[in-house]
């Protein structure tokens, strides 16, 4: 499988997932699968995240094509953020991830646990 590096000592999937560095990223694009959403929208969807930083999120993944901003130019203007034909090849992975998830963050929680009572 070929990939694009940007240096050889890199992780060959380290690019696709620099894609959703931050801890925001995922769960816009998880709210956008089903319906277009307006910036307030998903500030409710994601009640933690500070507008500053929403509108960061929004405009790294419009400029990673991960999804469209649509202004419609009625009174008042509105804007709508969706998915993109790109966001759509991700649906599977995201699903599989929640899947794995569902299946094994117990594990994970149990490993954390044992590793902070021993590091203590």
């Amino acid at each position: 499988m070929k990939t694009v590096k940007e240096d050889g000592m890199r992780c060959p999937i380290a690019s696709a997932v620099d894609l959703f560095n931050g801890r925001w990223k995922t769960s816009i694009l998880w709210h956008l699968v089903d319906a277009p959403k307006r910036f307030n929208e998903i500030r409710r969807l994601l009640p933690q995240i500070s507008s500053r930083m929403l509108t960061k999120a929004l405009r790294e993944l419009e400029r990673d094509g991960l999804l469209m901003r649509q202004v419609t130019f009625t009174s008042p203007v509105k804007v709508y953020y969706s998915k993109t034909e790109l966001t759509e090849t991700l649906i599977d992975i995201f699903k599989n991830l929640d899947t794995w998830q569902e299946v094994n963050m117990k594990s994970v929680y149990a490993a954390r646990q044992q590793y902070d009572a021993l590091n203590a």
